[in-house]
């Protein structure tokens, strides 16, 4: 993986066979690209650094105490690849990490901030094994649309290309943010598509306001070439010419609207309920992902050959961090 300078840190027993450049400072090793970064590195470490506090403390300390892991923002994005725009309230952390059987499990902290003022979060026990019985390729459920919006909206020509096109304005990102949602990948046995995306939303109030926005986005789609259809009184679908269904929506409540692309869904994702007091949770099937050709390929290899992945967090909302600071915990279930 072709982390940049002070991109990654791992205590020395995590690196004995780390063939890649490295710097020693005390236990921990500092990997580098290349010979020439290795250079640099050595040179910025040899400066005289102020101490570290918050976040950053606690991530060193838990370095030299146990296996773990501490990241920054750049070897997150090299990391995650096109899966990046979900990571911006985890810019930085460390995570300590244990086994069960063939199973790896991991707790700790993020920010996405400096974390260099805030108090440590709660711990957040990992999650448990999920059932053999068949599960979505991947799964996200959260209590705010923020999580999956803010990536969208942090570019300008995005957010106006959207609103131009498609109706989605700045006082529809606003209430959007708000809304919990349940998203969920499935693979498709045959059709046109290897998977449908089902996304599950509980918008805010005023069901005119959301009635309007479908109707802006209806002459949208109109215009792209699409044919709109209504096979059933809440149910609308958009298809191609050749008459192949690529995606639409179902009002499910007064409140609760589904969208699609891909073929109609036969089921609903499940609701937030089953998260509790968790903020987010993310569970994805990487060597099914792998085998439809739909895992990004920055991912290291024990992940791809995973039968399952599992992380969640919760948002800490007290302290002078509040809001930017999450406990996280995790699984990762071989074979």
């Amino acid at each position: 993986m072709p982390f940049q300078c002070t991109a990654l840190l791992c205590n020395s027993r995590a690196v004995q066979r780390w063939s890649r450049p490295r710097v020693p400072v005390d236990d921990l090793w500092v990997i580098a690209p290349s010979p020439l970064a290795r250079q640099v590195l050595a040179q910025q470490l040899g400066l005289q650094r102020r101490p570290s506090r918050g976040l950053d403390q606690r991530c060193t300390a838990l370095l030299l105490q146990s296996s773990a892991v501490h990241w920054n923002g750049i070897a997150l994005a090299q990391l995650l690849g096109p899966l990046a725009p979900l990571s911006s309230q985890l810019q930085q952390g460390c995570l300590r990490l244990s086994s069960e059987g063939g199973s790896l499990l991991w707790s700790g902290e993020a920010d996405a901030t400096s974390g260099t003022l805030t108090a440590a979060p709660g711990w957040l026990a990992p999650p448990g094994r999920l059932p053999s019985s068949p599960q979505p390729l991947l799964s996200l459920q959260g209590t705010r649309l923020d999580w999956l919006l803010r990536g969208l909206g942090s570019s300008a020509l995005l957010r106006n290309s959207l609103a131009e096109r498609y109706g989605l304005g700045p006082e529809q990102w606003r209430r959007l943010k708000q809304a919990p949602f349940s998203l969920e990948l499935r693979q498709e046995p045959k059709g046109p598509f290897r998977a449908g995306l089902v996304v599950m939303v509980d918008l805010p109030p005023d069901r005119i306001f959301w009635d309007r926005w479908l109707a802006d986005l209806s002459r949208g789609l109109e215009r792209h070439g699409l044919e709109r259809r209504q096979p059933l009184p809440r149910l609308t679908t958009w298809s191609r010419p050749d008459g192949a269904v690529v995606g639409g929506w179902r009002w499910l409540a007064t409140r609760r609207l589904l969208w699609f692309l891909g073929p109609i869904p036969i089921r609903a994702p499940a609701s937030t309920d089953g998260i509790g007091d968790l903020d987010w949770r993310l569970q994805l099937q990487p060597t099914a992902l792998a085998a439809a050709g739909l895992l990004p390929e920055p991912l290291p290899l024990v992940v791809r050959r995973a039968r399952s992945l599992q992380l969640q967090g919760r948002v800490e909302r007290s302290g002078a961090g509040a809001g930017s600071q999450s406990s996280l915990s995790g699984r990762l279930d071989l074979p």
